[in-house]
């Protein structure tokens, strides 16, 4: 019998801590961990920077070295400090503009001077202090200096660094310190605040040592008038995607202006406005921390006081005591743990209640709509996934409550929903019932008639019973042309065609048809766009190209021009006008090397434009130009050269056509690839980077030795207030050198690189010694690091990844999930409505999750959505955070794509039968019908108008069907201060107008529905008139479960081309030049007579010409 091994003599518990002090060891040693910033020990050793910075809260002295400083050693004697009589013209300091291309020493801060008579130390007095090794080691502070002071600080050569590198040059610095001006203000924009998390209310002081605050309730029964009023309204587009049906216009108004913003400083007279929505009940004064000149955070003790322990918004206007201004420092805030987010359907809605302490879902929540007057619509529960499903929307909502106990929390549907633009999530809205529209072409003019053709399907693009649907024409200014109900046509299940007539007065612009198989829809099933205009169809068309795959500024860009006309001539003669830009390409190979960011960041909004001279085709229609790119020179980004060219007919009319080259300042140079998504790094991380050296054609070099830098771009936010301007804000800004390293790239390979990051925005530098070149990189950690007001309502991402690239019904897709930290995942799969549902702990190197997919499922607008919850930690200050994942769940439909193919003449005569064979072998056997148009090719390239595509129509990723909300971007950040206190208080139809004479002849035949044999063929015979261009034909096929398209061009040509090109419009007395243009296509010379005839009211003189034209000759 086998022996349990004793633990006697040795203790569980000890035994247990070893093992615990063994792994940890061995995770310390051996796991992937985040290095502290500017730890690195390698490099030459410099002054990268000297400027005014904040210690602790107050100003001091900073140096900033490219290798870390030893915190153990004493600075004194080798950095001498001293204080400065004044002088006229000091400078302050400032904002500080972008960063110049100095590799030296030297200093982001214009108030720092290194000038001979700036540096001097006669005069000034040594100061004896201590200079303190910052939590960047690199960084050594000076604190305790004095507000608008001069100081020279000498650097003797030298100075150790921690490794023992020393200085090679003595340093001076001169700097003029910044004037602290009283200030105090609430830390934060959010509304939220954590319930016993933050510590209270945070309020920032400076040299305040007590303010004011008065707190005004919200009313419960004006709560949803006073959310209308104080949040804006969103920019039209913002928050969601615009509805491809063009009529939810109406729900994105332009900004609110009538709201009132009460946060920050607020006029009295706005205050005063909000009497009747709010009650007075509690004021008092404050203790802040006492610091003399510095930036103190307080936290208001909220929680603890009383009277504000009611649930509901509150209102704190804060001000300084003995000081009678007319602004105020306000915010308005509730306290909460319930974590609300909403997800919005076309009908119903979801709530999802969690806890911002744990990420868990909250059970046994009430979630009730609000309308205007505070009237609850309706209500329910939530579950175990804290989830409260709401089959209807109530339509006069305004505000969305949940409540537990003595916590709400809370969201308007004023504001703007989460912005979900960087995410795949466009596209045409799905439907029980789905419409496929479309035409010939999408560009029309005044008076013309158009067949229209509509396939109707289900979900899954499956047959329908046949029903009327409902035809509304939207004009440019969005008033109807007309409505109508459209029946199915008997014949063929699913096929709707009309013919569209347009007035001769159609005002120009965008028109709108819209489809709806519910007329009681608010949104369009689909919609059908098309422009009217006063438009003439190109003639000619414009091939350009250029045997120079790679270009380098130093040489000129040629590009060959090939110009003719649609009917097949040579464009001779023509002339050809062109202008060429310049802008930055981040990425000039994006297909070989995805991701990867060439150049130098700060030459994004470095554009030019100049102008090319006129020059003419030969008879061939034939022309070398070449293009000066003396504009590119100088850069250290590739540079995209834009060139647009025209090319005229006789009467001056263009055909406009762009042709783009790359330009490499060197021949090979550093690419950076961020590892982390959307120029986001995860905060407190170590954020990865990919390196490479790559030339034009994406060959892959070796570098070695390569010096990089990382550079904290900070921002210094604050408010004052001054007589003459009263409270304003504004920000300085300083660079602090964090972390440097070299790094060696293999041939042929990439390079790793990890920096460490904290919070904020961060430029990465990557030097190559070989080019001399630099690419800059810029990035954030932590994603509030922008700074902007849409922050609240854009999120951090989930990366998700499914194991198949399509599913067939009833399949099991696997999930993975990659969050940005770690936390609780909400995951929903969601089309109209919440399908299924799932939560799940997911560590920080992520998890997959199985998704059985419902054989129900059948449609084409399915979305798993991850959100993964971060719960806040009062020790560790951190606020808890969302993230989000979004990834479209595809069906497999490629078997019920038909292929199609066309046969048919390749060049025809004008006024001459077209036969057209079409042949469709998979619908052999099986009812189908075709569709074939015939277009001016001069028509569709006006707007690059695509064959219809019902296939991808149909089967295709459709819009996502929700729009999302929640409260995690108006939490109250977590930060660092001592708690606030309380020193007293308590108890408390236009006229029709003459269009342009139409004279070119627009072509656009249709044959109509045509049944497919019992061998998938049909041949169809169009009536060509009395035209010379391109014809495109476009033919569309439709079974009942099954689609195709195809497309090919046939050439219609006279064997003479006449073309008179005329002024648009003559007044009397007027003298006017007509061109007559004349091609010989017959494939023989010929001698031909021309005689002019006009109107009276004209004189042509030389109406008569005889002349000879050999084959192609114009």
């Amino acid at each position: 019998m086998l022996r349990q091994p004793s633990l006697r003599g040795f203790g569980v518990v000890p035994f247990l801590l070893l093992v615990a002090a063994i792994l940890t060891a061995a995770w310390f040693l051996l796991g992937e961990r985040p290095a502290d910033e500017g730890e690195q020990d390698d490099g030459p050793f410099q002054i990268a920077d000297f400027a005014n910075r904040d210690f602790e809260g107050s100003p001091a002295l900073a140096l900033s070295f490219t290798l870390p400083m030893d915190a153990r050693k004493s600075y004194e004697e080798q950095i001498q400090v001293f204080e400065m009589p004044p002088r006229p013209g000091d400078a302050r300091p400032g904002t500080r503009n972008e960063d110049d291309d100095d590799e030296g020493a030297g200093s982001s801060d214009p108030s720092v001077s290194s000038a001979p008579e700036d540096v001097a130390t006669e005069g000034g007095k040594l100061l004896k202090g201590t200079w303190v090794v910052g939590d960047n080691p690199r960084l050594l502070y000076f604190p305790h200096i004095k507000p608008q002071t001069r100081y020279v600080v000498r650097v003797a050569a030298g100075l150790t660094a921690r490794n023992g590198q020393t200085l090679n040059a003595e340093g001076r610095y001169s700097v003029v310190t910044a004037t602290v001006a009283p200030a105090y203000y609430f830390a934060s924009r959010g509304m939220v605040l954590p319930a016993e998390q933050n510590g209270g209310l945070p309020v920032v002081t400076v040299n305040v040592p007590e303010v004011d605050i008065q707190f005004l309730r919200v009313k419960p029964d004006q709560l949803p008038r006073f959310l209308d009023k104080v949040i804006s309204r969103p920019r039209q587009g913002a928050g969601r995607q615009a509805s491809d049906s063009g009529d939810d216009e109406a729900d994105y108004d332009d900004y609110d202006w009538r709201a009132t913003d009460l946060k920050g400083a607020v006029d009295s007279w706005s205050l005063d406005n909000l009497h009747k929505l709010t009650e007075s009940v509690f004021a008092g004064r404050f203790l802040t921390e006492r610091k003399a000149d510095k930036r103190s955070v307080t936290f208001i003790p909220v929680e603890d006081i009383k009277e504000l322990r009611q649930p509901g918004i509150y209102i704190a206007v804060m001000s300084q005591p003995n000081r009678f201004r007319s602004d105020y420092q306000v915010t308005y805030f509730y306290v909460s743990d319930l974590g609300l987010s909403v997800r919005l359907f076309a009908g119903g809605a979801d709530a999802y209640v969690s806890s911002l302490t744990t990420g868990k879902a909250v059970a046994d929540v009430e979630v009730s709509w609000l309308d205007e007057a505070a009237k609850v619509l309706a209500r329910s529960e939530t579950d175990g996934n804290g989830r409260a499903g709401f089959a209807e929307r109530p339509a006069a909502a305004k505000v969305i409550v949940a409540r537990q106990g003595r916590q709400i929390s809370l969201i308007t549907l004023k504001e703007p929903a989460l912005d979900l633009s960087e995410f795949d999530v466009a596209g045409q809205p799905g439907r029980p019932l789905r419409l496929f529209a479309y035409a010939g072409r999408n560009l029309y003019r005044p008076g013309e008639q158009f067949d229209i053709s509509v396939l109707a399907r289900d979900a899954d693009g499956r047959p329908v019973p046949a029903q009327p649907i409902q035809a509304i024409l939207k004009r440019p200014d969005g008033k109807n042309q007309f409505t109508a109900s459209w029946p199915a046509s008997g014949e063929l299940a699913g096929y709707y065609q009309r013919r569209i007539e347009l007035p001769a007065d159609a005002p120009t612009g965008s028109w709108t048809l819209e489809l709806r198989a519910d007329p009681a829809e608010r949104l369009a099933t689909t919609s059908f766009r098309f422009a009217v205009e006063e438009f003439l169809p190109e003639r000619m068309k414009l091939e350009l190209a250029s045997r120079q795959a790679a270009i380098s500024a130093d040489e000129a860009l040629h590009i060959d021009i090939l110009g003719s006309y649609l009917y097949g001539a040579p464009a001779a003669g023509n002339q050809l006008l062109g202008v060429a830009q310049f802008e930055r390409q981040k990425n000039p190979l994006a297909q070989q090397l995805p991701g990867f960011e060439f150049g130098d960041s700060n030459e994004d909004s470095q554009r030019q434009r100049i102008e090319l001279e006129a020059a003419q085709l030969d008879e061939n229609g034939k022309l070398s130009l070449a293009v000066d790119l003396a504009p590119a020179q100088g850069k250290r980004s590739p540079t995209t050269v834009r060139t647009t060219l025209s090319l005229l007919e006789s009467g001056g009319r263009p055909v406009v056509r762009n042709f783009e080259r790359v330009i490499w300042p060197a021949p090979v140079l550093v690419g950076v690839r961020p590892l982390f998504t959307g120029d986001h790094a995860r905060e407190g991380s170590m954020a990865q980077f990919e390196l490479v050296r790559a030339d034009a054609a994406a060959r892959l070099h070796a570098g070695k030795a390569l010096p990089v830098r990382l550079f904290r771009e900070n921002r210094d936010y604050y408010w004052r207030f001054d007589d003459q301007r009263g409270w304003h804000s504004g920000f300085t800004e300083t660079d602090e050198l964090v972390h440097t390293t070299t790094l060696g790239i293999p041939e042929g390979g990439r390079g790793k690189l990890g920096v460490p990051v904290k919070y904020g925005r961060y430029r990465l530098e990557i030097s190559d010694p070989a080019s001399g070149q630099i690419t800059r990189y810029r990035f954030y950690a932590g994603w509030s690091a922008r700074g902007d007001e849409s922050q609240g309502v854009r999120p951090d991402r989930v990366a998700l990844k499914f194991d198949k690239p399509a599913y067939q019904d009833g399949e099991t897709a696997r999930l993975t999930i990659t969050p940005p930290h770690a936390g609780e995942a909400l995951i929903t799969v969601e089309a109209d409505k919440t399908l299924w549902v799932r939560r799940l702990a997911v560590p920080l190197d992520g998890s997959t999750v199985d998704i059985p997919l419902g054989k129900d499922w059948q449609r084409h607008d399915l979305y798993v959505s991850v959100v993964v919850l971060r719960p806040g930690n009062n020790a560790e200050k951190v606020t808890p955070a969302r993230a989000l994942g979004l990834a479209h769940l595809p069906l497999e439909r490629s078997g019920r794509q038909l292929a199609v193919a066309l046969e048919a003449a390749k060049k025809t005569l004008p006024d001459t039968p077209l036969k057209v064979k079409v042949k469709v072998p998979g619908a052999a056997g099986q009812p189908a019908v075709v569709t074939l148009s015939a277009v001016d090719v001069g028509i569709l390239n006006i707007t690059r108008y695509a064959t219809p595509d019902p296939h991808a129509h149909f089967f295709g990723r459709l819009r996502y069907g929700a729009d999302q909300y929640d409260v995690y971007g108006r939490l109250i950040e977590r930060m660092g201060g001592q708690k606030g206190k309380l020193k007293f208080g308590g108890d408390a139809a236009p006229q029709a107008t003459k269009n342009l004479p139409k004279k070119v002849r627009l072509i656009d035949l249709f044959s109509g529905p045509v049944k497919l044999d019992a061998q998938g063929e049909a041949e169809i015979t169009l009536a060509v008139p009395d035209f010379n261009g391109s014809l495109r034909l476009m033919a569309v096929v439709a079974a009942p479960d099954r689609f195709g398209s195809a497309e090919m061009e046939t050439v219609v040509a006279a064997p003479l081309v006449a073309e008179l090109l005329t002024p648009r419009f003559l007044t009397v007395g007027d003298n006017a030049i007509i061109a007559l243009d004349l091609h010989n296509l017959s494939g023989a010379a010929q001698k031909l007579k021309v005689r002019l005839a006009n109107n009276s009211g004209l004189q042509i003189r030389n109406a008569e010409r005889e002349l000879t034209l050999a084959d192609q000759q114009k």
